[in-house]
């Protein structure tokens, strides 16, 4: 086992119980991309749907995160995502879900959600 990614010790978010969690590698387009649920109490409730997409030609190498916008190749408000491609159809999708009673969650509290996940440049 290895390091695949990691955050540097610069990163603002870095309580002893950050939570880099939920890891989901996929591979799309020539590149493999990394999911990363990125959450904190620092923030508020709205850091917990705080997903981060690195991408790497590379499956054992997307770098270190150190916290500065752009970093990420995408930014999702979802927490703990996973990703299904249809190769009948083409389209991919994402899940998300959450806590009852979370009323920052991107769908209905307490719930796991689908949607279709559109790829732009």
């Amino acid at each position: 086992m290895r390091y695949a990614w990691q955050t540097a010790a610069s990163v603002a978010h870095q309580p002893p119980w950050c939570a880099a969690e939920s890891p989901f590698m996929f591979r799309h387009g020539g590149f493999y991309f990394l999911s990363v649920t990125y959450t904190t109490s620092v923030d508020g409730p709205d850091d917990y749907h705080n997903t981060l997409i690195f991408r790497s030609t590379n499956p054992f190498d997307f770098g270190t995160y150190g916290g500065a916008a752009g970093e990420a190749f995408a930014k999702l408000r979802v927490h703990a995502p996973e990703y299904v491609h249809d190769p009948d159809s083409g389209q991919w999708y994402v899940t998300t879900c959450g806590w009852p009673g979370d009323t920052f969650a991107p769908a209905i509290p307490g719930s796991v959600a689908i949607t279709e996940l559109a790829w732009g440049e």
